[in-house]
């Protein structure tokens, strides 16, 4: 049996915008999830997804044209996967925030995840987020996002990425709000202490304050983290939720580009 070579060429570009999409998106580009699976994975979604979208009547040749193309899916892609990872990561700037601190910014542990070095609680908070995430079915989400992109950009589509930029920006400003907000308490209590102690070495310089906030500082943050941490998890899936309409605002600028 002999495959149309128009049909190569589809499994190629729907390929390698699946591709970008695991490079970026939450739960898919785990380190922990071996190269092998991975790619096993985008080769039976590619063949799924062909069967059940429109097969474009333009699509090009193998050419260097077509290599654009392929470039091109990859980008675009990695673009829908990363709107989720920009709330991961503003979760995990909250516990960078809060290991700063706390003072355990130096305490660092390589994290197989994300294949680094990262602090306790940039870990804690990345792993609190990774749980509410597939609670919400947020991996579901965004595979729809990615089917849904293939119905509204076909594959020979060059989508204008430069509209993007507005989404970009506004993740980013929600990126660094999430960060704040969340670790807000935390970083408030812990100033306070330490102008507290500011005041102490003042009054009585023999104490030393600074050997006292190594051991109080850690402490004290881990209450408050245990006190106000259903608040965070309601906060956390605030973010979440509205993963869709980010994808659907990005494709809305796509489209009046």
């Amino acid at each position: 049996m002999i495959i149309p070579g128009i049909y190569i060429n589809l499994f190629f570009l729907v390929m390698v915008r699946l591709a970008g999409f695991f490079t970026t998106a939450p739960v898919f580009n785990s380190k922990l999830i071996s190269t092998r699976v991975k790619t096993a994975l985008i080769f039976w979604l590619t063949l799924i997804i062909m069967f059940v979208i429109p097969i474009p009547k333009n699509i090009p040749e193998f050419s260097s044209y077509f290599i654009i193309y392929l470039i091109h899916g990859f980008l675009f892609g990695a673009l829908i996967g990363a709107i989720a990872n920009f709330i991961f990561s503003g979760v995990q700037f909250a516990g960078s925030l809060m290991d700063m601190q706390m003072g355990l910014s130096v305490a660092q542990t390589f994290d197989p995840m994300v294949g680094a070095q990262v602090t306790i609680m940039e870990r804690l908070m990345q792993f609190l987020c990774l749980l509410i995430f597939i609670n919400l079915r947020g991996h579901h989400i965004l595979l729809g996002g990615i089917y849904e992109s293939f119905r509204m950009f076909p594959v020979t589509s060059m989508i204008n990425l430069e509209n993007s930029y507005i989404s970009i920006i506004e993740l980013c400003k929600l990126l660094f709000y999430i960060g704040v907000q969340i670790s807000a308490p935390i970083v408030l209590v812990i100033f306070l202490l330490d102008f507290s102690f500011g005041i102490i070495s003042r009054v009585a310089p023999q104490v030393n304050v600074f050997q006292l906030g190594f051991q109080v500082k850690p402490v004290l943050g881990g209450l408050i983290f245990i006190l106000l941490l259903p608040l965070m998890i309601d906060r956390i899936t605030a973010y979440l939720l509205p993963i869709n309409d980010h994808i659907l605002k990005l494709f809305a600028l796509l489209q009046s580009g």
